[in-house]
């Protein structure tokens, strides 16, 4: 697994961890879930901020896009 550029060194560690052995990650990034508010004036509001990770599984045998939340 190659660190992430949008990620600190620490939260790269994480990544690693979260993903146990033998997984590698081909892509990592940070996402934001983000709801628009109901009154006026509409805005945005940020409610979730996390990694998502494609990820190749050899012990499952497949490749997989796993979502972890509240992670940074």
């Amino acid at each position: 697994s190659y660190p992430s550029r949008h990620l600190t060194s620490d939260e790269n560690q994480r990544v690693l961890k979260m993903l146990g052995q033998r997984r590698e990650s081909l892509s990592t990034t940070v996402v934001q879930l983000l709801f628009a508010t109901t009154t006026r004036p509409f805005t945005w509001q940020v409610k979730v901020t996390g990694v998502v990770c494609f990820v190749k599984d050899p012990i499952r045998k497949g490749f997989f896009i796993e979502v972890r939340k509240s992670f940074l």
